[in-house]
This record gives C-alpha cells, sequence and structure tokens, in this order.
C-alpha cells in the first residue's frame, strides 16, 4: 500500500463519511440527484478518489463529492436546471462531461469514462481468433465479439442448445466522447460443439453474460470493452483487437443458488409497496411486500445487477456479486427510487359519439340526406333550453307544417318501436330529455319513413335513447 500524507490520506475519508451519511439521511421529496460510477476509458475499471463536481450553466460549482473504492459517487443539485459534470483524477485528465438538464425531483445516472494512458495491447489468442472468424466472419470493423465453449460441469463434455444471454444497461448512460449506448439484450445458442459467438456487441458499455440450460445455468459474467482492451474477470486485458473468449461451466441448481434480500425505499425513507425487483438480463423477477422487502431466491453467482421500479418513480440500479450458497443482504440505501412523472402515450379521440351509438345511424343517414322532417340532437337542444320532450316535439311539429290539417293521432316510436300512449299519458312520463340522444320529427306521416307510416298521414314523433 503506498504511503500517503496525513492530510491526503484523511480527505478521501472525510469526504466519503460526509458522502454515507448524506445518503443514509432522509431527502426530502423535492430532491435533483445525479448519482454515477467514474471509470477508466481504456481499462473499464473503476476510478477511486476521483473528485466529481456539478457545474451551473455560468461555469460555477454547485457540488462536488469524491468517488468511493468502487469509482461510485452521488451529488445533490441545490435546484432544477441546467449542468455538466466535470471530473479530476490523479493519472488522468480532466474531463468536462456533455450538459444535461436536471428536473425537479429527479435522479439521472451515468458512467464517467476517463482517459487514462494506454498500456501495452497483446493479442488474442489463435483459437479465439479461428472461432470469431468462423461465426462473425471479418471483424475487421472493430465491433467487439465474444465467443466460447459451453461444457457441464460436472462431465465436461460440451453443452449443445444451451441458450447464451447478453444484456447492456440503457440506464446508467455512458459518457464519452465516441458513444452513449442505449440499453439492449439478446440471446444465442451454442452448437454441437458447445461453442458460441456474440458479434457487433456495443463498447464503452458493461455487458451482463449467463448461460441456462434445461435445470442447470451458469454464473453472471460482467464484460467492459475499452478502447484498447477488455476489463473481464476484475482485470483489464490488453487485447489488439477486441475479441474476448469468454467460457461457461453449466451447474445444476443445488450448486449455484443463492439469495438476494433488500429493502425498496424513497428519497424519504418511505418503504415502497409491490415495487419490481429484478436481475438486469434474466428472468428472475420479484415484488417488494408492504414493508419494502423482498427475496429473490435461486440466483446463480457471479456479478449481478439488480433493478428496481415502480410507476411514478426512476428506476434504480445496483451491483453486487453473488456467491454460491449465500443469503446476500442488500444495505438499506442500495435501491431508493426517486419520484419522476408519469410520461403517457398521446391518444387521439375524434369523431361524434353519437354515431357510436348503432340505432342513430338512421337518424344521421336521414339527416344529410331526407328534404322533409326536423332533426335535433340533444347538444342542440341544450343550447336553446328545451326542458321537456312535448317542448321539443311541439317546436318541431311547428316549425314543419303550421298549416298542415289532419285527424290521425301523433305515432311516438321509442329507438324504433312503436309506443302506445293513453289519453292521460304524456310523453313526458315515458321518455325524459336525461335519456334522449336525438329526436325527429314528420308533420305527415307520409314525409316519414314506410316502416313509421303507423296512421297515415298524422305526425311522427321519433325518439332515440344512448
Amino acid at each position: 500500500m503506498r504511503l500517503r500524507r496525513v492530510r491526503e490520506a484523511f480527505r478521501p475519508l472525510v469526504v466519503r463519511l460526509a458522502v454515507l451519511l448524506f445518503v443514509a439521511s432522509p431527502v426530502d421529496l423535492h430532491a435533483q440527484l445525479v448519482r454515477g460510477q467514474v471509470m477508466d476509458s481504456l481499462a473499464g475499471r473503476p476510478v477511486s478518489d476521483a473528485r466529481v463536481s456539478l457545474a451551473g450553466p455560468s461555469g460555477n460549482e454547485a457540488a462536488y463529492t469524491y468517488a468511493d473504492a468502487r469509482g461510485w459517487f452521488l451529488l445533490r443539485a441545490p435546484d432544477s436546471g441546467h449542468y455538466r459534470l466535470v471530473a479530476v483524477a490523479v493519472g488522468y485528465r480532466r474531463s468536462a462531461f456533455p450538459p444535461f438538464d436536471l428536473p425537479s425531483d429527479q435522479m439521472l445516472s451515468y458512467i464517467l469514462l476517463l482517459p487514462s494512458v494506454a498500456a501495452d495491447p497483446g493479442a488474442p489468442d489463435a483459437a479465439t481468433e479461428a472461432l470469431a472468424a468462423r461465426h462473425c466472419g471479418d471483424i475487421g470493423g472493430g465491433s467487439p465479439v465474444v465467443v466460447g465453449t459451453v461444457r457441464d460441469a460436472a462431465s465436461g463434455e460440451p453443452a449443445s442448445g444451451a441458450t447464451v444471454f447478453f444484456s447492456t444497461p440503457g440506464s446508467p448512460d455512458t459518457i464519452s466522447a465516441d458513444s452513449s449506448p442505449d440499453g439492449s439484450f439478446g440471446t444465442t445458442t451454442t452448437e454441437s460443439d458447445g461453442t458460441y459467438a456474440l458479434c457487433d456487441l456495443p463498447a464503452m458499455s458493461r455487458i451482463s453474460l449467463h448461460v441456462s440450460a434445461d435445470d442447470r445455468a451458469s454464473s453472471f459474467e460482467p464484460v467492459l470493452f475499452g478502447t484498447a482492451g477488455v476489463f473481464a474477470d476484475e482485470v483489464f486485458h490488453d487485447l489488439t483487437q477486441p475479441i474476448w473468449r469468454q467460457d461457461f461451466e453449466l451447474l445444476p441448481a443445488t450448486l449455484r443458488t443463492g439469495s438476494v434480500t433488500g429493502i425498496v425505499t424513497d428519497t424519504a425513507g418511505s418503504p415502497m409497496n409491490s415495487a419490481i425487483v429484478e436481475i438486469v438480463g434474466s428472468e428472475y423477477r420479484t415484488r417488494s411486500d408492504g414493508g419494502g422487502r423482498f427475496t429473490l431466491p435461486g440466483l446463480t453467482r457471479g456479478s449481478v445487477r439488480l433493478r428496481a421500479r415502480q410507476v411514478g418513480y426512476s428506476p434504480v440500479e445496483f451491483d453486487t456479486e453473488l456467491l454460491p450458497a449465500a443469503a446476500l443482504h442488500l444495505p438499506e440505501d442500495a435501491l431508493v427510487l426517486v419520484r419522476a412523472p408519469v410520461r403517457l402515450r398521446d391518444i387521439v379521440v375524434g369523431g361524434d359519439p353519437l354515431r357510436a351509438n348503432p340505432r342513430l345511424a338512421g337518424f344521421f343517414y336521414r339527416r344529410e340526406n331526407s328534404p322533409r322532417g326536423k332533426f335535433v340532437t340533444e347538444v342542440e337542444w341544450q343550447t336553446r333550453l328545451h326542458f321537456d320532450v312535448t317542448d321539443i316535439t311541439s317546436r318541431l311539429r311547428y316549425s314543419l307544417e303550421r298549416s298542415h290539417i289532419c285527424d290521425a293521432p301523433t305515432s311516438y316510436f321509442l329507438d324504433g318501436v312503436y309506443m302506445y300512449l293513453p289519453p292521460d299519458v304524456s310523453v313526458n312520463d315515458i321518455a325524459g330529455t336525461d335519456y334522449l340522444a336525438a329526436v325527429e320529427a314528420y308533420g305527415n306521416g307520409f314525409d316519414a319513413p314506410t316502416r313509421y307510416r303507423r296512421h297515415g298521414c298524422g305526425s311522427v314523433i321519433l325518439l332515440w335513447t344512448h
């Protein structure tokens, strides 16, 4: 361990304690947080003790902190607005990253890639290059490739037909001068000799790999391709070509399972009920209970990334290492959800709602094509302050044929069905305006459609309900 001067040794410790206390303390609902990890852009390994600051539009420093041993940092902005991240570390170039908008009451996550000194590169072995060429063809374009062989752990025999999964996170974002990839997910299948290949993988993004076949599965293996090599097995490997060999062993469930337990809370420290907790890139998923607690049993050993999400909150992720037959308990501040506005897709609704009633199809057809008759809808009579059916029908008939003389009675139809009204019964007693969608009237029955000519020349009133 390198010796440091006392002042330099204690400064990161004090700042880390301050960050720890800040994370553990309740945060008000109107908090603007930025968190993430500082990584070596060449080696892909975490950069500890990096000073990360949040700069405002004018370049003023709004907040700062120091990354911990794993490169993680957490910043709290005094207000929403336009910011950029600036990172400085010994042996690395000072880097100011692209600006971004930080909304109120939200958390944004980023991976900051710092330029480092290049290492002497090495070439993949001949067998790995041959396997890559066999499955992916010409790889001169420089897209990362992962190849390997999957075997049964007990027998050592190649596993044919096993499914190889890979996933890259859509959040946190990876910031570099070259790329900011979106999340992706995919699979491939091993051939008869147990070999597989994943071609055209993204660079500068953490790739999670694992294999499953029937009741057997492998561990989770993270891989990150840098500009001159790959970070895997917690070690940076210098490569002249972006080709990495990752072999897997399939273990039965009794030898590979472990569990993860924890609690999901919001920024105020309140437990989150029914939050979804899942292993990124796998089928493992559960929900938190009323106290925000959850358990994910039967997990494979290796590096895993947990994600918690809930409607109305920004998703949060946490990386950890799972040992076989071990029960891992996450710290209480590992999965903290920050409230975020829910964005729903636009829904466009159009058309006349009255036309949705199939009984009104004839009404609108006659209204548009019949030279006789009067037609009125609910909206129209409400604007004219007509309060009962008699008022509506009398005004319609009066406007039709004031000089028409016919001794035949008026015929009333409700949704096309004839209504007989005794002398002591009013039409208002049968149908109120609250239930009607449209009314049509014919002063002369011979002007009405044939099926509604009940009493010859007598007036015809058709009432249509919702």
